[in-house]
């Protein structure tokens, strides 16, 4: 089967208000936001929990493991995208601050962004995006690691403004 062009330029398909389904979709879709703060540990690579999801059309996330889980016949390249915020400590710090945002895929790190901030700057955002190649049962989770001069490492912001994800596949394979 196929779909000829009779004349001109472009080809419409349906009609506005139509949806598409089969391969041409771009499911899964994932978003969410931590929903409440969460205490993290200097020097430690802290996995992200308490998220809530906002849009997932595959029941892919599961929120009570904070897990992203492809679903059979899912693969396909994805987009991760994730914001972490937090309100950290300057007393006693001494050094720059290493911040390194990572997605782990199946138990291991797959993404890693490192953002080194003043140690004056107590609170901030950092975000991260990627790219990755996954198949069925793939899951992935996110992880923050402080790393402070001195003082203590702080606290994730959980709002839904502040700390959250989005995780959608490209296209298939």
């Amino acid at each position: 089967n196929e779909i000829i062009k009779q004349s001109g330029s472009s080809i419409t398909i349906g009609e506005a208000g139509d949806t598409v389904s089969g391969p041409f979709t771009n499911t899964p879709i994932a978003l969410g936001y931590q929903s409440s703060d969460q205490s993290l540990t200097k020097a430690s690579s802290n996995r992200i929990i308490n998220w809530t999801t906002t849009l997932d059309t595959d029941s892919a996330f599961d929120t009570s493991t904070s897990r992203f889980t492809v679903p059979t016949n899912k693969a396909g390249k994805y987009l991760i995208n994730w914001q972490l915020k937090f309100d950290g400590d300057s007393s006693g710090n001494t050094g720059y601050d290493l911040n390194r945002m990572s997605v782990f895929k199946n138990g291991a790190e797959a993404l890693q962004t490192d953002h080194v901030r003043e140690p004056q700057i107590i609170y901030g955002a950092f975000v991260q995006f990627g790219t990755l190649d996954l198949v069925a049962s793939d899951y992935l989770e996110f992880y923050f690691y402080p790393d402070r001069g001195g003082g203590t490492a702080g606290d994730t912001v959980g709002e839904q403004a502040a700390t959250y994800f989005t995780i959608l596949r490209l296209i298939g394979v």
